[in-house]
């Protein structure tokens, strides 16, 4: 992937790890990815809760059907520390090849 999508809209406020993506083809045919979080929780099927914005009952709903739908998920708690994305998350590149994020 040789771009990176930039544009931070809703995509980090979705309420797990993995689901916080974007991906855009663009007209000179290369990708663009925005994830916050990066990409190894959706490639691991892991669903970590992202309680920047989304409350808690939005994830265990979302939780809930998706479990039923990919029985192979693996699902990690609400993290104990309320309304952030915790220290190992908030130290997270902001999107998969973003030169800041190299530092």
């Amino acid at each position: 992937m040789s771009s990176v999508l930039l544009d931070r809209g809703g995509h980090s406020t979705f309420p797990s790890t993995a689901s916080c993506v974007g991906i855009r083809l663009e007209e000179d045919d290369h990708w663009r990815v925005y994830a916050p979080f990066g990409l190894s929780d959706l490639v691991s099927l892991v669903v970590r809760p992202n309680p920047t914005l989304a409350p808690r009952h939005v994830c265990e709903e979302k939780v809930s059907r998706w479990r039923r739908q990919w029985p192979s998920l693996r699902i990690l708690p609400w993290p104990e520390v309320s309304g952030t994305v915790g220290d190992e998350l908030a130290r997270a590149p902001t999107a998969v090849g973003d030169p800041a994020s190299q530092e």
